[in-house]
């Protein structure tokens, strides 16, 4: 059987979620990326942007902001968003393209 366009189209579909455990923080909800919200981040030329809209995109519960992401990136370790970041990248079915390849094919023009 052969999609139609209201099949790919339909509200229907959800973008696959996970939840993640910060140690002394709680939970949180993430998902992946949509097409446009990936393309966002792997356009941006500055990393920490690419970051923080990483982390709008796809963290779902709480809601976070640019701003509250960039409070994030000040407070956390590096590991706990390098793991939430990673952890987006799959669930968008991304698993190839690791967030820090993202990034650099972005910089220096390489498609890799």
């Amino acid at each position: 059987m052969r999609a139609d366009v209201q099949a790919l189209t339909s509200p229907a579909r959800q973008l696959r979620t996970e939840e993640i455990e910060i140690e002394g923080v709680g939970s949180i909800l993430v998902s992946g990326l949509n097409r446009l919200d990936a393309l966002r981040v792997q356009n941006e030329k500055d990393p920490f942007v690419a970051d923080r809209l990483m982390l709008v995109g796809g963290v779902i519960e709480p809601q976070i902001t640019e701003e509250t992401a960039k409070a994030w990136q000040r407070r956390a370790d590096a590991g706990e968003i390098e793991r939430i970041t990673r952890r987006i990248f799959a669930l968008s079915g991304m698993e190839d393209l690791a967030p820090k390849e993202a990034y650099k094919s972005v910089r220096d023009g390489s498609d890799a």
